[in-house]
């Protein structure tokens, strides 16, 4: 068989290689040319047991290639699968867009029947996304006498066993939409099995859902054996028993029943928060995976030492009324963080920023001032002083030193901050409300 694979991270390139294994030809499309030097060279960019040796065996007898040009790696393949990254964007939402833009790569170049294969982690939907988008670049070459098929297959590699995962898997699901693909599809794969019932074909929309439904059940378990333990240590019972107790029935088995900081690596925690907002996006609200997910947030803190010094919260209520808030940090890891004053008006908003808390990002009012053109130019940034505005602030003292001008804020309003920072301390040894008192003068 002939194999084209687009991706070469951490299932492409196990799957790429264990398919050359096995006697097929295998081209993997590579963007940078230095890691194709440094494959061919047998420099694997991770560290899997047993997939070193098996690409350099299969490089220097001819059975997989690494190639920057997509149109030879799809020409010369029957099979082309998609195995590129889904990381999540800033929304937990899976990110297609390097599945899009590979399945506009194929379809840009495609010159006979090809079947497309997703493995690819992708929400429910995706691989009928995919199918359109190859029919629309079919289209614009004025090619719609190409025909093609899509399926989905999802994999089931874990770190540090991915080799023996491919080469022995526990079952390979095949999702397509007849049965033409989900043979061809068979003959690649049976290799790999001893008895056909570890084969399952199922539609595409289910095997999208069964990679998904996978990566979320254990991190479920997880999650629970985590709360539990947490009860534990209310009742005095021992987790460790608890987990011996309930593992040794066959309906639950053993795996993943360990308490500890939760779950982690490259799939378990964007896999489910994936498939919270995929859910969300159909109107539905997958109630138990968000506890998953609520259970791991407090998991995983706490294998976190936490801190941070001289912090102080202050709510403050002013003699109009009004209410206002500050919070201060004057020491935080790894890095001090960017500090910020705003004030909320009635007719005008006002935000200093930046590190050093000079640096006007908002000064908005309802009515001009003669002043405004003056603050939109004390944004100054020299590269010797530490943040912004430097230069017209020390002129201005310079100024108001000689008694050419009078300062903007004199002594006594500086002292202000110093009443309000003694009243923050006497609140917090007290617990209750303090009222800042003038220091003596």
């Amino acid at each position: 068989m002939r194999v084209c694979m687009i991706g070469t991270g951490y299932v492409g390139l196990v799957t790429g290689a264990c398919l050359a294994e096995q006697g097929n030809h295998v081209w993997c499309v590579v963007i940078d040319e230095d890691k194709i030097s440094r494959l061919n060279a047998g420099i694997v960019p991770i560290y899997e047991p047993g997939l070193e040796d098996i690409i350099k065996r299969n490089v220097s007898q001819g059975r997989l290639k690494f190639t920057t040009d997509t149109k030879e790696a799809v020409k010369n393949s029957f099979f082309v699968f998609i195995a590129v990254g889904t990381p999540p964007d800033g929304n937990g939402n899976a990110d297609l867009k390097y599945v899009l833009q590979a399945a506009q790569n194929i379809g840009a170049c495609m010159e006979g029947y090809k079947i497309i294969a997703i493995k690819s982690t992708v929400p429910v939907g995706t691989s009928y996304k995919i199918k359109t988008i190859i029919t629309e670049e079919l289209t614009k070459r004025g090619r719609t006498d190409i025909d093609f098929d899509v399926a989905f297959c999802p994999e089931f590699l874990k770190e540090g066993s991915a080799v023996d995962d491919f080469l022995s898997p526990d079952r390979i699901v095949i999702g397509t939409e007849n049965d033409r693909t989900s043979a061809f599809l068979r003959e690649l794969f049976s290799p790999y099995v001893q008895r056909e019932p570890r084969i399952l074909t199922v539609s595409i929309s289910s095997a999208e859902l069964i990679k998904y439904a996978a990566n979320a059940m254990q991190p479920t378990r997880i999650s629970f054996m985590n709360e539990l333990a947490n009860f534990c240590e209310t009742v005095g019972a021992d987790i460790e028993e608890v987990r011996r107790g309930i593992g040794t029935d066959k309906r639950i088995g053993p795996a993943f029943l360990y308490a500890g900081v939760g779950y982690g690596g490259s799939c378990f925690p964007k896999d489910v928060k994936a498939l919270i907002r995929s859910a969300k996006e159909k109107g539905k609200d997958l109630s138990i995976l968000q506890a998953v997910e609520s259970v791991q947030a407090f998991s995983a803190t706490l294998a976190r030492r936490i801190e941070a010094e001289d912090t102080i919260v202050v709510n403050l209520r002013y003699r109009s009324g009004a209410l206002g808030s500050i919070n201060v940090t004057t020491l935080t890891y790894p890095k001090n963080l960017e500090g910020s004053i705003t004030i909320l008006g009635e007719k005008g908003t006002v935000k200093i920023g930046g590190i050093a808390l000079n640096r006007i990002d908002t000064w908005e009012f309802d009515q001009p001032h003669p002043m405004d053109k003056e603050v939109e130019q004390a944004n100054t940034n020299p590269t010797s002083v530490y943040g912004f505005g430097h230069l017209d602030f020390y002129s201005h003292v310079i100024e108001a030193l000689k008694g050419n001008i009078n300062g903007v804020v004199e002594g006594r309003e500086g002292r202000k901050t110093v009443e309000i920072i003694q009243a923050a301390y006497q609140s917090a040894l007290s617990g209750g409300q303090v009222k800042p008192c003038a220091m003596p003068r």
